[in-house]
């Protein structure tokens, strides 16, 4: 446990409508400042009567966002390893979604206890940091994730009782209206929805991210890539390229997209990602200048990830429509970057090099191109972010 029981000590006052003013006043401030989301979860495990605080995010996919807000009387090292390696078999999760909005439902009231304690879960994760109960509240949801705001007691503490359930009724309401305050679900369900839709017909994974790198939302391809670990990885809900020179440009690029600035030497927008078998992959960052707009936390940028390859299926298509070329032209655009010279792509199509040669001159001359290397460049810069 980390020691900032200086600050988690502040002083409530004994009348318990009192106490709930303060608390509550403390999450809408922090709804405006996120700064004062440590104190104003301190206030709120002291007013649940319990030993440590957090709201978290859970997902079928393990894309959450993981800690959100905490109180400090978690370990960072043990938040980790709960996303990492536990969340997942954590028996409880699965059963939350029964549970209404607010309500608080303890460890108890979804599982037999004896068996829990008997658990994976709960000898790995709960029991070496002396918890014996957690009594969470749902606060968000959709069909595939919830946010849920949780408060711990340990050995000390004994398990969630009356008195915990009545104030957490009375508090959850508040955590849950000062989380939409705070815009961390900016988008509307529509605009989410037809966003997301677009997004899985690109063939790169495509990674929403804040200015800190938590992940937002990745696309059908992205998620495939997470689960992978190659290109990209997800720590405790942050991006985390798998080499670290990566890991720096990408760290320097969400700060100056939430800055509206340019990385140095322009090297943040672009970043070279090699995977842990040695396979490159290209990223490319699109700052979207919305992480802090009319007080609403959201995407600060858009992340594309792609082998780093040309799409010879894609690519010459995209050149030959933006440029004119004939179908003829469009597949001798596509042999010659594959083959590396006029003969192999002649033998290829079953042409002559004359005939190669000629359409090569016309491609040149509709392209604005010279030689076979500018080709290359030219197609290199339509085979980005790429429709199914």
């Amino acid at each position: 446990m980390t020691d900032d029981s200086e600050a988690f000590d502040a002083n409530l006052p004994e009348d318990a409508a009192e106490a709930l003013s303060l608390v509550a006043a403390a999450l809408y401030d922090a709804a405006l400042d996120p700064a004062l989301w440590r104190p104003a979860m301190q206030l709120a495990t002291r007013f649940t009567l319990g030993s440590a605080s957090a709201i978290y995010e859970w997902s079928i996919e393990g894309t959450s966002r993981g800690f959100i807000h905490d109180d400090g009387r978690l370990a960072p090292a043990f938040k980790s390893l709960y996303f990492q390696h536990y969340a997942r078999i954590d028996p409880v999760l699965v059963e939350q979604r029964a549970v209404a909005i607010d309500e608080p439902f303890s460890v108890g009231d979804m599982l037999d206890l004896q068996r829990y304690r008997r658990s994976r879960f709960f000898r790995a994760w709960s029991q070496p940091d002396g918890i014996v109960d957690v009594l969470a509240a749902p606060i968000e949801r959709t069909a595939s994730s919830a946010v849920l705001f949780g408060v711990v007691r340990r050995l000390a503490d004994g398990p969630a009782d009356e008195p915990m359930r009545q104030r957490m009724r009375v508090v959850s309401p508040h955590i849950r209206r000062a989380m939409v305050i705070g815009g961390l679900r900016a988008a509307s369900a529509a605009h989410t929805t037809d966003l997301r839709a677009t997004l899985d017909g690109l063939e790169a994974g495509v990674f929403l991210a804040d200015a800190e790198g938590r992940l937002l939302h990745a696309n059908t391809a992205g998620a495939q890539m997470l689960a992978e670990g190659a290109a990209m990885r997800s720590r405790n809900g942050r991006l985390a390229p798998p080499d670290e020179a990566a890991a720096g440009m990408l760290s320097e690029a969400l700060a100056a997209a939430r800055d509206g600035r340019t990385p140095s030497g322009d090297q943040g927008k672009a970043i070279a990602i090699t995977g842990r078998d040695g396979t490159r992959f290209a990223a490319h960052l699109l700052p979207l200048g919305l992480s802090r707009q009319a007080g609403v936390e959201s995407a600060a940028a858009a992340i594309f990830i792609h082998r780093a390859a040309l799409s010879t299926p894609v690519a010459p298509e995209l050149v030959a429509r933006a440029y004119g070329l004939t179908p003829a032209e469009r597949r001798v655009l596509s042999h010659i970057v594959e083959a590396g010279s006029v003969g192999q792509a002649a033998e290829r199509l079953r042409l002559s090099e004359t005939t190669v040669k000629t359409h090569l001159h016309r491609i040149f001359s509709k392209t604005g191109t010279g030689r076979q290397s500018e080709l290359v460049k030219l197609l290199a810069g339509f085979a980005g972010p790429l429709a199914r």
